[in-house]
């Protein structure tokens, strides 16, 4: 059986090379928030998940997650109807909240996030978004769905990185 120790990443860099880690990702995350637009905050600490999310994560990945919350947390509906071009009040909102909350957590566009989720335009995409900003400003209960959801997603994300950092660190 092989004798292994785990070394954390803050003890095995110079501070040189932290330092220099710490100007590439300020750099990189400075320019994702002018690309996306959107004000991301970061902490610029080694190791920390809010950066290694933003790092390890792709689009893709965080978009599997969003949609497998919003389809357990509404479970009460077929998922595949989210996609469909379904026009009941309870679909298309659902499907409004799902965009909300994929434009969020990913830096894809409006278009992007459409074709992705049933082949919608971005200015359906865009209505979407707003109409369901809008209802969670006016009701409550909109409120407490999407900061349920947002609160679940973003602990998955956190979480899976936290073990994939963990992970990272043990092969070291």
């Amino acid at each position: 059986m092989e004798n292994t120790q785990t070394i954390p990443l803050d003890l095995m860099l110079s501070q040189s090379v932290k330092n220099e880690i710490k100007d590439a990702v300020e750099m990189f995350m400075k320019g994702l928030m002018w690309k996306t637009g959107k004000e991301i905050e970061y902490d610029l600490h080694i190791g920390s998940v809010d950066i290694a999310t933003e790092l390890f994560y792709d689009d893709t990945t965080k978009f599997e997650i969003v949609l497998m919350h919003v389809s357990r947390y509404y479970k009460h509906i077929d998922i595949d109807k989210i996609f469909e071009h379904i026009r009941t009040r309870e679909i298309v909102e659902i499907r409004q909240m799902l965009w909300l909350l994929l434009s969020r957590f990913t830096t894809w566009s409006l278009a992007r996030i459409g074709q992705n989720t049933g082949k919608f335009d971005h200015a359906t995409v865009l209505h979407g978004k707003k109409a369901m900003g809008n209802l969670i400003s006016q009701y409550q209960q909109y409120s407490v769905d999407y900061n349920a959801l947002w609160g679940r997603i973003d602990e998955s994300i956190k979480a899976k990185t936290s073990r994939e950092l963990e992970a990272a660190n043990h092969t070291l």
